[in-house]
């Protein structure tokens, strides 16, 4: 799929990135797979700021004439310190039994 393209949203519907063409692909076995090199947006690398609201992002790959292959969600979480955040319990402030 070279020239092929994704665009992904944040969970308000702001886009975030449209990728650069994917144009150097690599069959690993019976698979084809995009470079992590080549995963990037105006040339730079596509990696979540931590300023990115939480909640459900989007992506919508589209071939080099635009037309849509596939798209998809992902959850986006609240960082805090070195882990994660998934809920009341991860800051100690559960109900003690």
């Amino acid at each position: 799929m070279n020239g092929s393209y994704v665009v992904v949203w944040d969970s308000h519907g702001e886009q975030v990135w449209a990728s650069d063409p994917f144009d150097k692909w690599l069959k690993i076995d019976d698979r084809w797979v995009l470079p992590f090199y080549q995963q990037t947006a105006d040339g730079d690398p596509m990696v979540l700021s931590g300023g990115g609201p939480p909640g459900l992002w989007g992506y919508t790959w589209y071939t080099e004439s635009g037309e849509k292959i596939t798209g998809g969600y992902f959850n986006v979480a609240w960082m805090i310190s070195q882990g994660l955040f998934t809920g009341p319990s991860d800051l100690g402030l559960e109900d003690e039994p």
